[in-house]
């Protein structure tokens, strides 16, 4: 019996929030993913990210796409979070894993209700900045945990020091940052 054969797209939104960092790419070159389709409401970006992804179809609208195809996992690429709010959840309710781009939500309950939306139905959500995962992020994490360096008193970063700033950055670029 050969390995299973997933069925991945991506939703889009050129010019509001486009496809994030490139996350409607990373199936190319996998052997065990067939890349289905791109939802976009931007024609031009549309074709553009088909012509990318190797897609078989393109929609203007997600809706359409989630009803018509049959889907394994979707990315849902759009930079910006009230796209998410909307997307995320119509994925899973399509019965689809998601990769997310960064920020999934604005709000810890919102996240709370896609992950836990999620679980009921036995679906993954991934976030698409996986630092956290890190060698020397999770050595950080152990150290303060096991209480070796002492209680922390503050943590002071700074973002790209560009054009962006305030909450922006902080959104945005928070988990880029460095001490």
């Amino acid at each position: 019996m050969g390995q299973k054969i997933y069925r991945a797209a991506a939703i889009g939104h050129t010019g509001v929030g486009n496809y994030g960092h490139g996350i409607h790419l990373p199936y190319k070159g996998l052997d065990n993913v067939e890349f289905i389709a791109v939802a976009d409401v931007d024609e031009a970006g549309r074709e553009k990210a088909m012509v990318e992804t190797g897609a078989l179809r393109g929609y203007a609208d997600y809706h359409d796409m989630l009803a018509k195809e049959e889907l394994d996992i979707v990315s849902v690429c759009p930079r910006w979070i009230p796209a998410h709010l909307e997307m995320v959840p119509a994925c899973l309710e399509a019965n689809c894993h998601v990769y997310c781009e960064k920020p999934m939500t604005a709000t810890l309950a919102d996240g709370d209700a896609n992950v836990d939306d999620a679980e009921r139905k036995g679906l993954k959500i991934a976030v698409a900045h996986q630092g956290v995962y890190s060698p020397g992020t999770q050595a950080l994490r152990k150290v303060l945990e096991e209480g070796t360096i002492g209680e922390v008193q503050a943590i002071y970063v700074h973002g790209k020091q560009d054009q962006r700033g305030g909450g922006e950055d902080m959104i945005t670029l928070g988990t880029h940052t460095s001490t």
